[in-house]
């Protein structure tokens, strides 16, 4: 009974396997391997189109021929005023009645203050990166550098100091900290 089994059992298959409308094989020896080959469909691969990224166009070499004055708006039609502290054994206070800012094309600054005196003060700067509005003395030559003070013409040594040129709505607000080496040390506020 049991080999009758058996072999109506393959029979069937064999049957159901011929009625399919696949291709399949059927191997019997040992044990039972079924290979059904069904068509898979094509995959096909298209590269995504590439986007043109904008290149930037390589910087233009800076070339400084001579310190000629740049044409610049300094919006400084507006009244200037400010005060100068000058402490060296006392004190002396210096009102700025008029002063002006020169730009050159080599990144220089010049911010001249006549003196209500009859003085005039001079502070040369070197505008490295314009994003910061300090200027400091012997600063490393990555950033922004006071490079000379003078009154009346005179240079004045100095040891240190920090120079702040800051934008307004309508000129600029500057903030003065300088120390000299002999003439002592000047403090204040100006706006052009």
């Amino acid at each position: 009974m049991k080999n009758f089994t058996q072999k109506l059992l393959i029979t069937l298959t064999f049957i159901f396997f011929s009625i399919l409308n696949t291709d399949a094989q059927v191997r019997i020896g040992g044990g039972v391997e079924i290979d059904i080959r069904v068509d898979l469909p094509e995959i096909i691969v298209k590269p995504a189109p590439r986007e043109n990224k904008p290149v930037p166009k390589p910087k233009r070499p800076i070339i400084i021929k001579e310190r000629l004055p740049k044409e610049e708006p300094c919006h400084c039609n507006v009244e200037s005023y400010g005060q100068i502290m000058h402490q060296n054994n006392g004190r002396v206070d210096y009102s700025v009645v008029d002063g002006f800012i020169n730009y050159y094309e080599n990144s220089e600054i010049d911010l001249v203050f006549n003196l209500e005196s009859g003085d005039q003060m001079m502070i040369t700067v070197l505008e490295l990166n314009s994003n910061d509005y300090n200027f400091h003395y012997n600063a490393n030559r990555q950033s922004n550098a006071i490079l000379n003070v003078s009154i009346n013409g005179v240079d004045v040594a100095l040891n240190s100091g920090a120079v702040a040129l800051q934008p307004t709505n309508d000129g600029y607000n500057i903030v003065l900290n300088l120390h000299s080496a002999f003439d002592g040390s000047f403090h204040g506020t100006v706006n052009l």
